[in-house]
């Protein structure tokens, strides 16, 4: 769209604004692909010579740098040979379920394929409070004398 068109770029941005909050809403995550394409800055698309700059950087360690022409935020990759995002980690991958077409257009689903969210860990901290106490603050009435 903003090869043909490079004076769309607020249309672009408002696709991408778009796109990142219906995922927030729906709860969901971006493919690593699609969150690669957008500036993490102004949401715009990050189309090479058009509305970035790509520029490979061996030194400290070997990373691809984007730069967005239009807010000039700077995204880096890594080159590393043997690197997986965690999407495509053979752990990351719970179940796989494919999805067949019939030829009346109803789709017939067999599997899909579900993602795990990376390990987190949680700590949790337990407090004792006695329930009689909470009532007797909460309820100013009961601690009244007449």
């Amino acid at each position: 769209m903003m090869v043909k068109c490079p004076d769309k770029l607020n249309l672009a941005t408002s696709l991408g604004d778009v796109m990142v909050a219906i995922s927030k809403k729906a709860v969901l995550r971006l493919e690593p692909s699609m969150k690669r394409t957008l500036c993490k800055g102004c949401r715009s698309l990050l189309i090479p010579g058009i509305t970035a700059t790509v520029r490979l950087r061996k030194k400290p360690a070997g990373c691809v740098v984007w730069s967005c022409l239009r807010c000039q935020t700077v995204k880096r990759f890594l080159t590393n040979r043997g690197h997986q995002i965690w999407a495509e980690k053979p752990e990351a991958i719970v179940q796989v379920l494919t999805c067949e077409q019939e030829a009346t257009d109803k789709i017939k689903i067999n599997a899909t394929t579900v993602v795990k969210t990376p390990p987190v860990t949680t700590t949790v901290v337990e407090t004792s409070v006695d329930p009689s106490e909470y009532t007797k603050q909460s309820n100013p009435s009961t601690n009244s004398t007449t």
